[in-house]
């Protein structure tokens, strides 16, 4: 499984509307490789993040983080 580090860039208003699957919220990366998540805009700390439209789930760890929704594994 793939994880990406997020990095929180601003909060938005109005807050993106963000379902939840598996207890963590999904979002869909940008074209400009940003996702929007509640009210943050964040971008993928990596050199090689996942493709515009990728659909990926995000958590947090005392950091923001995600990976791309078919390679996540509930535990």
């Amino acid at each position: 499984m793939h994880i990406y580090r997020l990095i929180d860039l601003r909060e938005i208003y109005p807050p993106a509307l963000t379902p939840h699957f598996y207890g963590r919220y999904l979002a869909e990366v940008r074209q400009d490789g940003t996702l929007f998540c509640d009210n943050h805009q964040f971008a993928i700390d990596s050199a090689t993040p996942p493709t515009p439209g990728t659909k990926v789930m995000i958590w947090c760890s005392r950091d923001y983080y995600c990976c791309p929704t078919e390679e996540f594994k509930p535990s």
